[in-house]
């Protein structure tokens, strides 16, 4: 009888709370309607799928009701016999345990679904694959989540890099942002700082590629607590307001409860800087109390014990600082207590050591021994010290006894540094006034010399001022040459309005290491044939760009006024033609370039390729085909052979790569070790699917963020063509 009436309580609450949301209102009639159909697969699949939804409307306001609703979605989901649903539900009503802090029901939950996805991610049934493949990630981060929450860090990023690892092969960048935050905070409960940073830094980049403000803004929350710990408070509220901001945006309660409490802290610990008076650190508590209250109460309505004793446990910790003992001593107990019940060891032992002062500033030194022991029980479990694990009571005692002492010789301390201090300070006026008079005498003597001085140095800085104007106006007119060399390179080459008018779907990543750069890209049209090329020349700078100007215009010449198209031989003729110019100044000159040269036929979609030294990427099928270049340049060499020609039958929607070496070859990252070509590849290969805007700006935020504070080593050239 009294389970009837339970249900039939939160049927009631349900349809009061959706009276004024027309989405949850249509979702219950929809419900009703199915319920009074005969009994079917089809009926019983579509309950399973409402009532998942509807239970998710309530995921943090009311948990205990999401729960009950996603229960009903699994019986229907079983009576269906329908497994994915079996598995979503499984997966829903742990979310809602760990929502309400009951852990090892959630994490019950879980491992269920994550059976289910197991058995059929190695099955036959195709639909059922693509399903398990899809959620799996899921489950894998929402068991980390868990194992995170209880301080188990090392099953928390083992089971992080397994979601990783999956929403990478899906191409999944949402989630992929999501498990990087995920794995950010647990380097920041390690305390590794630069680390979490690196991880939150990814995310950031990959959401705001998406404009997810959900995830922008717990990443945003995330940082703030980084900069918190290294005691950089206005930062840290900085970064908490922004994240606030986007979670009221979203209306997420449950995530607007957590950021207010953080602000809390930060307001509490803004407080303990030494430069704030008394009033000031009053006023600062207070409002960190003002916060933290704001988020209990938006906890206590949706019922997160987690958030709750978090919460409680912090206006403890701010009410010891304002030396309100009862209080203090009132609000850590009860949220010891809750920690206890759901197993939140972390909090635990913060909480415990908090308290086992409060008892010593009341004088009961044993209650602030049984509290100092349960912190030391709960640290040792946390992080698994190597330390011995046979340590005595006796230890434990003087230990403690240690810190009892300190605080019973506190007020004899605090007066005898009193007095030292007031003795210091009479032998330092001492000091002071003899040194005045010491000081005032060299300053005498040195006013005499310096006068002197003065004179010399007066005719001395006339001279430098002339001499650096000197310097000045030569330096300017370098610039405005090399920026007019600028200016006359970019002459021979074609603009990206010109190269997209006959190729819609490209995308051009130039970036010169100097004014003029050795790199090139080359552009022209010949009947059908459409030819691109990405080159680089001997050097950068100055000598680079001369050389790119003599190999463009060959390249030109071979085909307008020679009329060529076979790649292989256009590459030969540039040879050619190069070394005849270099030969005219009777010097020996053995300068050329690498080059990676194709004649493009749109209609037919064939692609006819020649290289010296930079190869030719093109994808297909979701792999990465590399096709090779002839290991000689375009320039002088022993042995000359002609250039080899390439065909290539492409497909709708293939893309293919043109570049030159500086993009692999750019040091940088942690290491300061170069990009690399692997990196390179699957830096393309995530980005294939982008726009090619995105994947330009894409290119150009990655080489950005690995260069770092690093100088630019050489000149980059990257073309991409998506195939009509």
């Amino acid at each position: 009888m009294k389970k009837t009436i339970l249900l039939f309580a939160i049927h009631a609450l349900f349809i009061a709370a959706t009276a004024q949301n027309p989405y949850k209102d249509s979702l219950l009639t929809f419900i009703a309607k199915l319920e009074k159909q005969p009994v079917s697969i089809s009926r019983d699949t579509n309950l399973n799928k409402a009532l998942n939804l509807f239970a998710r409307e309530y995921a943090y306001s009311l948990p205990d009701s999401a729960i009950y609703f996603t229960s009903q979605a699994l019986h229907y989901a079983k009576i269906a016999k329908w497994e994915s649903g079996i598995g979503i539900s499984y997966h829903q009503i742990g979310m809602f345990y760990t929502n309400k802090g009951d852990y090892v029901t959630s994490l019950n939950y879980l491992n269920k679904a994550l059976e289910l996805w197991n058995k059929h991610e190695g099955g036959k049934d195709q639909q059922l694959k693509a399903n398990a493949l899809k959620r799996k990630p899921r489950t894998l981060s929402s068991i980390g989540i868990i194992y995170d929450n209880t301080g188990d860090y090392v099953k928390a990023i083992e089971f992080y890099l397994k979601a990783l690892n999956y929403h990478e092969t899906a191409g999944d960048k949402k989630g992929q942002a999501t498990t990087l935050g995920n794995i950010g905070l647990v380097y920041f409960n390690l305390r590794e700082f630069k680390r979490a940073l690196g991880f939150y830094d990814k995310a950031i980049l990959l959401d705001s590629v998406l404009k997810n403000n959900v995830g922008l803004g717990r990443h945003f929350g995330n940082m703030a607590m980084v900069f918190e710990e290294q005691q950089m408070q206005d930062k840290a509220l900085y970064y908490y307001f922004k994240a606030l901001k986007l979670k009221e945006e979203n209306n997420n309660q449950y995530e607007v409860a957590y950021t207010l409490g953080n602000i809390g802290n930060a307001y509490a610990s803004k407080a303990e800087a030494n430069k704030n008076t008394a009033k000031e650190r009053e006023e600062l508590y207070n409002k960190a109390l003002e916060f933290e209250n704001k988020a209990l109460k938006l906890l206590q309505e949706i019922g997160d014990k987690n958030g709750i004793a978090r919460n409680i446990g912090n206006i403890g910790i701010i009410f010891n600082k304002q030396k309100k003992n009862g209080d203090a001593e009132k609000y850590l107990i009860n949220a010891i207590a809750i920690c206890d019940e759901i197993g939140m060891l972390n909090e635990k032992m913060d909480f415990e050591i908090i308290l086992s002062e409060v008892y010593i500033n009341l004088g009961d030194y044993k209650k602030a021994l049984q509290h100092y022991k349960s912190y030391s029980a709960a640290h040792d479990s946390i992080f698994n010290t190597e330390k011995d694990k046979e340590l005595t009571s006796k230890q434990l005692n003087y230990e403690f006894e240690k810190k009892q002492a300190e605080v019973e010789i506190k007020t004899k301390a605090e007066k005898e540094k009193m007095q030292a201090v007031s003795d210091e300070v009479h032998k330092k006026q001492q000091v002071i006034i003899f040194a005045v008079a010491c000081i005032l005498l060299i300053a005498i003597i040195f006013s005499i010399s310096l006068y002197s001085r003065f004179r010399i140095t007066k005719k001395q800085k006339v001279i430098i001022e002339h001499q650096k104007e000197i310097v000045e106006e030569k330096q300017k007119e370098i610039i405005d040459s090399m920026n007019y060399a600028k200016r006359l390179q970019r002459a021979i080459l074609a603009t990206p309005e010109n190269i997209t008018q006959y190729i819609p779907n490209n995308f051009l990543f130039y970036k010169p290491k100097d004014i003029v750069a050795g790199d090139f890209y080359f552009f022209e049209t010949s009947g059908e044939h459409i030819f691109l090329a990405a080159a680089d020349c001997t050097g950068h700078g100055v000598p680079g760009a001369l050389v790119s100007v003599v190999c463009a215009n060959a390249l030109t010449r071979c085909v307008i006024e020679f009329g060529l198209t076979d790649p292989g031989k256009i590459l030969d003729k540039t040879r050619e033609l190069v070394l005849e110019t270099f030969k005219k100044s009777g010097e020996d000159v053995k300068d050329g370039m690498d080059i990676s040269l194709c004649s493009f036929q749109k209609e037919s979609k064939t692609i006819k390729w020649a290289g010296a030294y930079n190869p030719f990427w093109y994808s297909n099928n979701n792999a990465m085909i590399q096709i090779k270049a002839d290991k000689m340049p375009i320039g002088f060499t022993e042995n000359a052979k002609p250039f080899t020609t390439h065909t290539i039958q492409l497909e709708s929607n293939d893309m293919f790569f043109l570049f030159t070496d500086g993009f692999a070859d750019q040091f940088g990252g942690e290491k300061g070790k170069k990009f690399k070509y692997n990196n390179f590849e699957k830096l393309l290969m995530t980005n294939k699917n982008l726009s090619m805007t995105e994947q330009h700006n894409q290119l150009d935020a990655e080489f950005e963020n690995w260069r770092g504070n690093l100088d630019q080593i050489d000149d980059v050239c990257v073309i991409g063509v998506r195939v009509g």
